[in-house]
């Protein structure tokens, strides 16, 4: 089982990275810090602007608020990559290093999912399904690493 969790651990902490890496190359390619020849990024800068519009915000705003969800990826993988590494060392799963990673990373999902009903436009319910099934996802994960070790 121990395995299991640590595989876990590590399949977000990878995750959560690739995300906040590709996010973060969007917002700078938006910006104009990257040359006209990157094409590595989310989109999802652009899918902000989409689901926002309603709200008109100024483009500060919006790239400041993406940047807070760019933060709090980075965070999420930070806090998984800790937890792996504790993980690989300790004796038992380091069960409350992974809570925090879980709890940083179903935090931003829920905001997410929250948020798509709080926008209520056509294109954020698209969008909410999506959010909804990571933060169940995450969820499954979490409860995944309090299953008991039982030989087979």
């Amino acid at each position: 089982m121990r395995r299991v969790q640590s595989g876990l651990v590590l399949f977000w902490a990878l995750y959560f990275s690739i995300v906040s890496a590709s996010n973060l190359a969007d917002i700078l390619q938006h910006l104009g810090a990257l040359g006209a020849g990157w094409t590595w990024a989310s989109g999802n800068f652009a899918l902000l602007l989409i689901l926002f519009d309603p709200l008109k915000l100024p483009f500060p705003a919006e790239a400041a608020l993406f940047f807070l969800i760019v933060a709090v990826e980075s965070a999420a993988a930070a806090l998984f990559w800790r937890a792996w590494m504790i993980s690989i060392k300790a004796a038992a799963f380091p069960v409350r290093a992974a809570d925090a990673a879980f709890a940083t990373a179903m935090g931003l999902f829920a905001a997410f999912t929250v948020g798509m009903e709080l926008l209520a436009t056509e294109a954020a319910y698209s969008h909410e399904p999506l959010y909804f099934t990571e933060l169940i996802a995450l969820m499954i994960g979490l409860l995944l690493l309090r299953l008991p070790d039982r030989p087979v």
